[in-house]
């Protein structure tokens, strides 16, 4: 079996485990037809990523969340060039998407796999964790999903003894955007969130 790898954080995660399944992301670009869910056969990352987000970068470091890695099967998985050009993608959308990327610094775009469809989590291989503070990819003992009374968007994951997780909001043009929450003991979910501005960042 071959390995491949979709690459988020623990802002997100919630969502992905509330939902059940990695879905295709909604965000639209011009004139680009519907997105895909995607995968990189690079163990490492991908900087298209959202978790190769500068803004994400940044908080990862201070150690405010995780950077979070789904193993998955790569047959379930196809190359990402034929199935985009068999769903409306034209050669100027594959171009744009390449340039974008390599202004990124992504320059290998043989290494990406999508699909159309979204996947059910429990086609996971793995769901891992990493560390700004380590610099390996780890397995967490738990991955418990916490929710607010007092503030109904909210959604966070306790992954060991810390919760880390944020408010989803939808913009105007319904990309999904994030008001970012410090990481708090995994146990105190709605105490955090008892005056919820006090701990919000806009992400």
């Amino acid at each position: 079996m071959s390995f491949i790898y979709h690459y988020t954080d623990s802002l997100r995660l919630p969502s992905i485990l509330e939902t059940g399944e990695l879905r295709p992301s909604s965000n639209r670009t011009g004139d680009f037809p519907p997105d895909f869910l995607w995968a990189t056969t690079d163990e490492n990352g991908d900087r298209t990523s959202s978790a190769a987000a500068k803004a994400v970068r940044t908080l990862w470091r201070k150690g405010e969340l995780l950077l979070i890695r789904f193993v998955l099967d790569e047959r379930d998985f196809n190359d990402w060039e034929p199935v985009a050009r068999s769903l409306g993608w034209t050669k100027r959308h594959i171009h744009s998407l390449k340039k974008a990327a390599r202004s990124l610094g992504e320059r290998d775009s043989n290494r990406w796999r999508c699909r159309p469809e979204p996947l059910a989590i429990t086609k996971a291989l793995r769901i891992e964790a990493r560390w700004a503070t380590a610099n390996t990819w780890v397995l967490p003992n738990r991955l418990v999903c916490l929710s607010s009374k007092a503030e109904p968007g909210f959604r966070a994951v306790a992954i060991g003894d810390r919760a880390y997780g944020g408010v989803r909001r939808e913009t105007i043009d319904d990309r999904a955007a994030y008001d970012f929450v410090r990481p708090f003991p995994g146990t105190l979910a709605d105490e955090a969130f008892r005056d919820p501005q006090s701990n919000k960042e806009a992400l």
